[in-house]
């Protein structure tokens, strides 16, 4: 009776052997102990994998090589019942311009089994260019990959082939390694063509890198990386072509305000639980409310709707609560000032000279301060993971626009210009915000709607105070990496920090991290408001500590483990 032939086929990318850490590490720990056939005379595919699996069995008689689970990890229709085998994954080289344009000299196939305890690899040559079956009518060498089942993403089956898949792609490798003398020359010619890889070193900036095509301005920073308004210069030009639009495109898609939120001091016992009632009430209804937007109830735009005014609604329906549930508690109200404007000119020079220089030294670490903030909101707001088509930011005054260019030297320009004006006449100061700023990134985010058993799955990011605390765990770098330490290496998943870079190094950068946060968590949180001031001036300690020091000490700790000295 004849059966049906599922079949699940998709485009890997090569591997990146000049950013992927674990390119390199898979060529050391398995090309050395790989069982290796030379010139094989076999014909049959099915007789070629049970070959190398044989060996391999032989070769590491500790391990657990169950030959029923091989073939069924590896065929999806074996040779019983005189059927042609089939195999369940099969990686080759696609050119992409041709439907039928496979590499068929060369297959990689590869399966993870339970009982093993380390990944292990095979290697066959064939004395002659073979059909070995459908895309495999030329094959002259054959790869098989075997992993534990258990083990992590990095480091599994699927991910070994694709190392050794990217290795094979080259010509001049494939006609050396069937012309190979003896299997150490093999060995010695997989090992120094990854090595030749790795070494093609990428110009990177802050950790990325970039191409020659990149910046018609990077030839020349090359050479002088620093010169005097180079920031806002490359600003101007970038975004030159688009103040037009910046502008007339307010009248077309608006903008969005801000909500800030005032907190007081509470004295009778009621008072602190009834705010501390309120603060997570709150909390937990925006977070309940926000989440509608994944369920499967209404249509997407009701759902979307609801979604967006979570935060307003969770505030008056507390609201109401506090003032018809808790009349007899007394509540911190807004004072109203009265006055004729709320703009008068500041006399700084009336001031006393013992004035004026403390107000200079205390000038410093605020200007830092702004500095920062600035730089954390701008950075975090526009970063190409949030896919923002655009974004108005009106705590700068200053449209940004992703698509467009962002241009953060000229955001922090204006603002200390504009705060200079603004400290004339008493008024507020304008700064970068991130509660505010993470209002205008919902709001202004494409967002990707997922189906995943049955529940629609939304994925964008949102926060306010303690609603963004919560909300913007999610798909937080940081956050991810300390949960990292506490996971399972199977379950780790396949981000790009984790397949660039060895799993120890991530655990003590993230250990560093986290022993800075604590130190700005103590310093913000001091009880004295001197130590307080401190903050900026830590802020700016960490700057040369993370772009020159860590640095260093990461990259010496790659290269060892590179090495394989560890």
């Amino acid at each position: 009776m004849p059966e049906l032939l599922c079949r699940t086929e998709r485009v890997e990318h090569a591997r990146n052997f000049k950013t992927e850490v674990r390119g390199l590490m898979d060529v050391d720990h398995l090309i050395q102990r790989a069982c290796i056939h030379r010139n094989m005379a076999h014909s049959h595919i099915h007789t070629i994998l049970l070959t190398l699996f044989s060996d391999l069995s032989a070769r590491f008689p500790r391990e657990k090589f169950d030959m029923a689970l091989f073939k069924n990890a590896v065929f999806s229709v074996s040779d019983r019942d005189s059927r042609a085998p089939r195999l369940h994954h099969k990686l080759q080289s696609y050119s992409g311009t041709d439907f039928f344009d496979v590499n068929q000299t060369w297959i990689v196939t590869y399966a993870q089994l339970d009982g093993l305890k380390q990944s292990h690899m095979g290697i066959a040559t064939l004395e002659e260019a073979t059909n070995l079956g459908l895309e495999m009518e030329e094959a002259r060498i054959v790869v098989l990959i075997l992993s534990p089942s258990y083990e992590k993403h990095t480091k599994s089956a699927a991910e070994i082939a694709r190392t050794f898949g990217t290795l094979l792609m080259s010509d001049s490798l494939r006609q050396s390694l069937n012309d190979a003398a003896d299997d150490d020359q093999i060995r010695d010619l997989l090992t120094d063509n990854a090595k030749s890889l790795s070494q093609q070193m990428t110009i990177q900036i802050n950790g990325i890198p970039i191409d020659d095509n990149d910046d018609k301005e990077s030839k020349f920073s090359s050479f002088c990386p620093y010169y005097p308004f180079r920031g806002l210069i490359k600003d101007f030009r970038r975004r030159m072509a688009n103040y037009k639009s910046d502008y007339l495109d307010v009248y077309t898609h608006g903008y969005l305000g801000c909500i800030n939120g005032i907190a007081g001091e509470l004295c009778d016992p009621a008072e602190p639980l009834l705010f501390i009632f309120l603060l997570f009430g709150t909390t937990w209804l925006s977070m309940t409310i926000i989440s509608f937007r994944s369920s499967p109830y209404l249509s997407r735009w009701k759902r979307d709707l609801v979604s967006d005014y979570a935060l307003p609604i969770s505030v008056l329906v507390f609201a109401f609560i506090s003032f018809f549930g808790f009349k007899d508690v007394r509540k911190e109200q807004f004072r109203i000032f009265p006055r004729e404007t709320d703009a008068f000119f500041i006399p700084f020079f009336h001031l006393p000279a013992k004035a004026q220089l403390p107000a200079i030294g205390l000038s410093i670490p605020l200007a830092i301060l702004f500095f920062m903030d600035q730089l954390l909101v701008t950075n975090t707001v526009d970063n190409k993971d949030n896919k923002l088509v655009k974004i108005y930011c009106r705590m700068t005054l200053l449209p940004y626009r992703l698509k467009k260019g962002s241009a953060h030297h000229w955001d922090l320009l204006v603002v200390g210009i504009l705060n200079i004006f603004l400290s004339m006449f008493g008024l507020p100061w304008m700064h970068g915000a991130l509660p505010s700023a993470f209002l205008h990134l919902k709001a202004l985010s494409d967002v990707e709607d997922r189906l995943h058993n049955g529940y629609i799955q939304t994925v964008y990011a949102i926060s306010v105070f303690l609603f963004m605390a919560f909300s913007s765990l999610t798909g937080n770098e940081f956050w991810e990496r300390i949960l990292l330490i506490f996971t399972e290496q199977r379950a780790y998943p396949p981000t790009h920090y984790i397949r660039r870079v060895p799993q120890r190094i991530v655990h003590q950068f993230t250990i560093i991290e986290f022993i800075q946060l604590a130190i700005l968590v103590v310093i913000g949180f001091a009880q004295y408001h001197y130590v307080e001031m401190v903050f900026p001036i830590v802020i700016a300690a960490f700057i040369p500590f993370r772009h020159f020091i860590l640095p260093l000490f990461i990259r010496k700790q790659y290269l060892e483990a590179v090495d394989g000295k560890h």
